[in-house]
């Protein structure tokens, strides 16, 4: 099948169900656009942490089964306070999801 335009306007991103055992309970994340990558980038030479940009996967990516944002960015504070596993875990799996390497450990 040749796609349109309107089938890349229309296509939804790829969702990854992410166990959360310390959570004790399951969420998705979705991966990251172009866009929210240059972002990335643009923070990062901008002096931006690597612990910031995590907050900032976390923030964009996690969501419920229909690709819907469960935070908002004024949330940073409640991510700022998860164990950093969850958020690494989490972070890993945006990677995944965006076809990206994983946060080294």
């Amino acid at each position: 099948m040749i796609l349109t335009k309107q089938d890349f306007l229309t296509a939804k991103p790829r969702l990854l169900k992410v166990d959360l055992p310390d959570l004790e309970g399951e969420v998705f994340v979705k991966s990251l656009t172009p866009k929210q990558m240059e972002e990335s980038q643009v923070a990062q030479e901008a002096g931006a942490t690597g612990v910031d940009l995590l907050y900032k996967q976390v923030l964009a990516c996690v969501c419920d089964d229909e690709g819907r944002r469960i935070f908002d960015d004024s949330d940073k504070a409640l991510i700022e306070n998860l164990p950093f596993r969850v958020v690494k875990k989490l972070a890993d799996a945006v990677n995944d999801a965006s076809g990206i390497d994983p946060v080294p450990n």
